[in-house]
């Protein structure tokens, strides 16, 4: 099986991925907190809570995480990286529209 975007959710054969990997002394980098369980969301507060409270609220795919004790790592894949950078989400990512 492809490993599973953290941020769209998807599951591609042949994209590529990238890992950000975040040490137990990093914070998290400022485009990685866009998809964030802002004062109009949807869901929850308690909705996207993670073993690593760094991540707590924002919107991501567990699925998409590597937790390990001593590092984490979102995985994200070729599309979302591109737009995250540029502080802009994916059409699809999070139950984005397009509109």
């Amino acid at each position: 099986m492809p490993p599973i975007c953290c941020v769209c959710l998807r599951q591609q054969h042949g994209t590529e991925m990238y890992d950000i990997v975040l040490g137990a002394n990093n914070g998290i980098p400022d485009y990685l907190l866009i998809p964030h369980n802002g004062d109009e969301s949807l869901f929850s507060d308690d909705e996207f809570q993670f073993t690593d409270r760094r991540l707590n609220g924002l919107v991501l795919d567990p699925c998409g995480l590597q937790m390990e004790r001593e590092r984490t790592t979102p995985r994200v894949c070729y599309s979302c990286n591109g737009y995250l950078p540029r502080s802009a989400m994916p059409r699809y990512a999070g139950g984005d529209t397009g509109k």
